[in-house]
Order: C-alpha cells, then sequence, then structure tokens
C-alpha cells in the first residue's frame, strides 16, 4: 500500500491481512463460532464438559450433545447463563439458544490421558499378584505367561 502523501510503502499486519481475507471469503463468522466452540470446558467448566460437548451452530442454536440424558434437563435449566457466558468470551451474541440433545460425545485427550496415569499409577496387592501366578502356573511356555501376566495386571488394574 502507498501513502499518496510521502509515497512512502506502508504494510499491513499479518494479522489485518489474514482479517482481512477471512472477511472477504466471508468465513469471518465460521471462525467465530469455531472459537467460541474451543471454549466450551472453560466457560462450563470440567463436569459439564465431560458429559456435554458442543457439536456445531446453526442459525445461533449451539447445538450439544449430552451423555447422559439425566443432565438435559439440568442442563437446560442453566441454559441462560452458558449462553451469556460464551457471548461474552466472543464479544458479540454468537449464539441466541442451546439445544441439548442425547448423543456421543467425544473424550477429551485429557480424560484419556488421566486415566491411563491412574492405571499405571496402581498397584495390585501381593494378594491379586498371588491369584494371577497361580492362574498362570500351569503355562510352560514363558514368553506367553509374561504376555498374559501383563494382560492380565492391565484387566485386575481396570475392573477395581
Amino acid at each position: 500500500m502507498v501513502d499518496k502523501y510521502t509515497h512512502k510503502k506502508t504494510f499491513k499486519t499479518l494479522k489485518i491481512v489474514l482479517q482481512d481475507s477471512f472477511k472477504n471469503l466471508g468465513i469471518e463468522s465460521k471462525l467465530r463460532e469455531q472459537k467460541l466452540l474451543s471454549v466450551w470446558n472453560e466457560v462450563v467448566g470440567d463436569k459439564i464438559a465431560s458429559i456435554a460437548q458442543p457439536d456445531y451452530i446453526r442459525f445461533k442454536v449451539l447445538f450439544v450433545n449430552v451423555a447422559d440424558p439425566i443432565w438435559i434437563q439440568q442442563l437446560s435449566l442453566m441454559q441462560d447463563m452458558i449462553v451469556d457466558k460464551l457471548n461474552k468470551q466472543s464479544d458479540r451474541k454468537l449464539i441466541t439458544k442451546i439445544q441439548f440433545r442425547f448423543g456421543k460425545i467425544q473424550r477429551r485427550r485429557e480424560q484419556i490421558k488421566d486415566k491411563i496415569e491412574k492405571l499405571r499409577e496402581r498397584r495390585l496387592s501381593p494378594r491379586e499378584m498371588e491369584d494371577i501366578e497361580r492362574e498362570l502356573k500351569p503355562i510352560k511356555n514363558q514368553e506367553t505367561k509374561d504376555a498374559l501376566k501383563r494382560l492380565m495386571v492391565k484387566v485386575q488394574k481396570e475392573e477395581s
């Protein structure tokens, strides 16, 4: 861009260039909506985020999948508060209503990571280990025995 008075070139920042491009492509509002979906966990907290996840926004209605139908009623009562918090995050009124529906939710990576860590930390009691050893005693092949032992320990940890 050339300044018409000084004939010097001025440059736009990358941020401004990208914002202008998004606006020209007509995807600016979709990017705002995606940003809004990304703050869901922060807005509703970990407990609710573990059973309810946003799916998409259409005509200013946020569709949220809820893993437990019992929670749908409770979340419906909290709808106005959640809408207000989400809209404050975006500085615009991007949503007017939330439609809670029973559906599958994807486990968050953090939840899966936490579960794996808890399983690794848990130690079996001496009695549990003795039971496993007793079950494996008839097996002669050491490789097979070791593999089965690892599997049995893992199953035992998950069950308790």
